[in-house]
């Protein structure tokens, strides 16, 4: 860890934003700027803090120091400041001629502390939470109040369990100046609130549009926008135009309506980027989840396309005055160099920057090792271990609580001569990192039982052993009155219990629906029909009520029941369609002039032996444009006619 002046640099331009320093990973970096005006004039300078991604991630709400003037011979000396694990340092002058130092040191950031927030204040009434301290961690640190505004604002700052738990009421910060709120301590729990007085509106025109329905986000292009995660929006009424596909996009749609929940409201954004930002616009739940999560879905949720936005139809409401709360957190205990314990060590939030040996006087290159399994070796962690380094443990080792092992390889023995047994329950799912990436088992080294207790899932599962014999799928051991059979002899699956597919299921053999000897389905290819046996006439029938059989016929032909027959005898002139053969009550046809043509080219129906409303005729249809419905009753009756 570095200690003193850790960065030095000058602007290479002027009024351009410049990275001065950026903290190593897993660090905590504490120090002051320092900047020295070598110019013969009036020189303006500013500080701010990035989070990692250095000057792409550097935001207006991120400044500590706001255009400091430092005349000639004169030098500035900034208040703390805290960051880490990437966070940088940004600098700016109005003149090359300056100089950026900054002093400081660096620390495992053990803690988790630094810069931990950044915003504007847009609270019309009331205040905007800035930070909730977490629990379990004290906090020390300084609040930065930059006023960046051409006038003088008001400023609140509010610590504690509500927002009116003020540090600072309505104190006047002046325009171009920086206020510091130094050495705030804070417990957990405890909620930073904030507000300023000085709010400014601007207007932009939308140049794309991104709604996902199902989720409510509506992601806004605004190329190079500039705003930040703590602005407000407020969309004009009926200020921008889509279409949907639930008519096929042939209309357009303004939105918003009167009746949408953000209609008349300002709402924040989020997911920012240099180019867009989400809004949520459907209604959410008070206290919404980090998703925002919308309370009532949208009632279309067919695909949108965006064709264009009013001009100024988009207002943001932003802060003039930006906050950003830098500190640590306290009671972290460190040990610099090797610590060899020979009894029980006993630490709140201890860091070891070499070794710790517990049960040995001399840790060596270990970052812990644990020998044993007595009084005099066991490490208790009631909280995080950070090491950095090694881990050894020679003996019994037990972890209660949660254990995670994050990026890198585990290693589990080594290679066939070093068994490991796993005695444990599993209470949480296995879930592989990556989709269809990883294989449990192999072809030498195979699971013996696998028990299954609810669905079995997979785009290809192999039950029969590799032969063709039986492989059999039981409930539960020895469950052989609730098994399945699959593989059996000539393909066949014979489910004594309930036997679900969530997806395509297909069976190559016969499929028996109660029992094999009463019923089963079938599809006939001929008739394009799906058909179930019946066994009082023992032969398969269609399936009454599905009648969505449709064909075009335009010369002699026999048609089928349970379908829709579209005739055209514009095209060859009138013609004979025969009814079945062999019709079962309540079977049923329809016949529709398409072409509108039976006045001039009428159709024949030929009875085919059986009877046409009690008569022994064949009905000729000559009436343009008719459709009609034949339904059979019986060999008195025959084919009657239920509708024209």
């Amino acid at each position: 860890m570095s200690f003193g002046k850790l960065a030095n640099v000058k602007p290479e331009t002027a009024k351009l934003n410049q990275l001065l320093y950026t903290a190593p990973a897993d660090t905590l970096t504490q120090g002051k700027v320092y900047v020295t005006n070598q110019t013969p004039k009036t020189i303006y300078v500013r500080v701010g803090l990035a989070t990692a991604g250095g000057l792409d991630s550097f935001k207006a709400n991120g400044y500590v120091t706001f255009d400091q003037e430092i005349g000639v011979g004169e030098y500035f000396e900034s208040d703390p400041l805290y960051f880490a694990d990437g966070d940088s340092v940004i600098i700016r002058s109005t003149d090359t001629s300056s100089a950026f130092t900054f002093i400081g040191e660096e620390s495992p950031n053990i803690g988790g502390a630094g810069f931990l927030a950044q915003g504007f204040s847009t609270a019309d009434n009331g205040a905007d939470l800035l930070f909730e301290f977490p629990v379990g961690k004290s906090f020390r640190g300084n609040l930065f109040v930059c006023n960046k505004s051409s006038g003088d604002s008001k400023v609140r700052v509010g610590l504690g369990t509500t927002a009116t738990d003020y540090l600072e009421y309505n104190y006047e910060v002046e325009r171009n100046s920086t206020h510091v709120r130094s050495d705030i301590s804070a417990k957990p729990g405890d909620q930073m609130y904030v507000r300023a007085d000085n709010i400014r509106e601007t207007e932009h025109t939308i140049q794309g549009i991104d709604y996902n329905p199902n989720t409510g986000f509506m992601t806004v292009q605004l190329n190079a926008h500039k705003f930040v995660d703590t602005d407000k929006v407020y969309l004009k009424g009926e200020s921008i135009i889509l279409t949907c596909a639930k008519d096929n996009h042939l209309t357009k749609h303004y939105y918003p309506r009167s009746t949408d929940p953000i209609y008349n409201s300002w709402v924040p954004i989020y997911n920012v980027t240099t180019n867009t930002f989400d809004i949520q616009v459907l209604d959410k739940t008070p206290g919404a989840d980090a998703n925002n999560s919308p309370k009532i879905p949208s009632t279309n949720v067919t695909d949108h396309t965006f064709v264009s936005a009013h001009t100024s139809g988009l207002r943001r409401k932003t802060g003039a005055v930006n906050f950003v709360l830098s500190g640590y957190y306290v009671d972290y205990q460190h040990f610099y160099g090797s610590v060899g314990i020979g009894s029980t060590l006993t630490t709140t939030n201890a860091y070891v920057k070499e070794g710790l040996g517990i049960g040995i006087t001399d840790p060596g290159a270990y970052g812990l090792k644990v020998i044993g399994d007595t009084s005099l070796s066991k490490l208790e962690i009631s909280d995080d271990l950070h090491v950095q380094g090694n881990v050894q443990t020679v003996g019994v080792s037990t972890f209660a609580g949660t254990v995670t092992f994050q990026g890198g390889t585990v290693n589990t023995g080594v290679g066939t001569e070093n068994a490991v047994v796993l005695d444990a329950n599993v209470n949480s799912n296995i879930t592989p990192g990556v989709a269809n990436s990883f294989d449990l088992g192999q072809d030498s080294k195979k699971w013996r039982y696998v028990y299954y207790g609810d669905t079995l899932r997979g785009n290809q599962i192999d039950l029969s052993n590799g032969t063709t014999g039986i492989a059999t799928i039981g409930v539960g051991y020895g469950a052989t009155t609730t098994q399945a059979i699959i593989g059996a002899a000539n393909t066949a699956v014979m489910a004594l219990g309930n036997l679900a597919a969530d997806g395509d299921l297909i069976i190559k053999g016969e499929v028996g629906i109660g029992t094999t000897t009463l019923s089963q389905l079938s599809y006939d290819a001929t008739t394009d029909e799906l058909q179930i046996f019946n066994k009082s006439l023992n032969r398969n029938v269609p399936i009454l009520g599905c009648d969505t059989h449709f064909y075009t016929v335009t010369a002699n032909t026999t048609v089928k029941s349970w379908s829709t027959v579209l005739v055209d005898t514009l095209s060859s002139g009138a013609f004979t369609v025969t009814l079945p053969a062999s019709p079962l009550q309540g079977e049923r046809i329809k016949f529709v002039d398409i072409r509108k043509s039976f006045d001039t080219a009428a159709l024949t129906i030929a009875r085919n032996g059986k009877l046409i409303m009690g008569d022994a005729a064949d009905m000729t249809v000559n009436t343009e444009g008719a459709a009609l419905e034949l339904m059979f009753v019986d060999n008195t009756q025959g084919w009657v006619l239920m509708q024209v």
